[in-house]
């Protein structure tokens, strides 16, 4: 029995020091570059956006600035330089506690978009110093913020597949609408009750899709009513068909 309560609680101890770890290491790069928006929308008629990024360290530090199409294929991301968009500066040096504006803006005149497009501008740390000589040991940063340029007319539309494999429920969203959705969470329902969940942060540009998997092992004889699914706009309610 002390054999089982100490083993216990060593697991629990290693459970501990892992998500003090994780709180750490999340605790030292979000405080390793201010950034303001994390995402960036801009309308057809805009020519510029903004971002402002802030250097809270105590020393100086350099960036390289790039911005790419972001397109999607078969579930992963698609990076290809934009010949239609521009940022300045391109290098950015921050002295200690130094602030900068980044604007990014259009080489051509839009036409009339039917369908959102996508970007992504790159903050690549440069060493500097110093730094070059410790790269064995030193992380440099590499930030990639989204930037949207939206349709006269929003159109969001999706369908979801299900499928039941033994275990495992497979849910698949497919977004048939003009518009980004970022997924946060999936929910699966059953008369109302949650009995399973699942955390996400994935991105589904327009015409794209993503499968996610739900191990239902501990209650298969339950079988779900509804699924809903957190996005960085409305819930998305789905009812599911017996």
């Amino acid at each position: 029995m002390k054999k089982r309560y100490f083993q216990l609680k060593k697991l629990n101890l290693n459970i501990f020091y892992f998500f003090l770890l994780m709180w750490v290491t999340l605790k030292v790069e979000a405080s390793a570059l201010g950034i303001q928006p994390l995402r960036l929308f801009l309308k057809q008629d805009q020519k510029t956006g903004v971002f402002i990024i802030n250097n809270p360290q105590n020393e100086s530090t350099l960036f390289e600035l790039k911005i790419f199409k972001w397109s999607q294929k078969n579930g992963k991301d698609i990076l290809q330089p934009a010949a239609d968009m521009i940022v300045n500066p391109p290098i950015v040096k921050l002295n200690s506690n130094q602030s900068q504006i980044l604007r990014v803006g259009f080489r051509k005149v839009w036409q009339p978009l039917n369908e959102e497009a996508s970007y992504r501008l790159i903050l690549s740390q440069i060493p500097m110093g110093s730094d070059k000589k410790i790269m064995g040991v030193k992380t440099l940063l590499r930030i990639s913020l989204p930037i949207f340029v939206t349709p006269a007319v929003k159109a969001p539309a999706y369908n979801f597949q299900l499928k039941k494999q033994g275990k495992y429920l497979s849910v698949k969203m497919i977004n048939r609408g003009n518009m980004h959705v970022l997924v946060s969470e999936l929910r699966l329902y059953a008369n109302g009750k949650k009995i399973a969940d699942q955390k996400a942060f994935n991105y589904l540009l327009p015409r794209q899709s993503k499968i996610w998997h739900f191990d239902l092992s501990k209650i298969q004889s339950i079988k779900p009513s509804s699924l809903v699914v957190k996005t960085d706009s409305d819930p998305i309610v789905f009812d599911i068909k017996s």
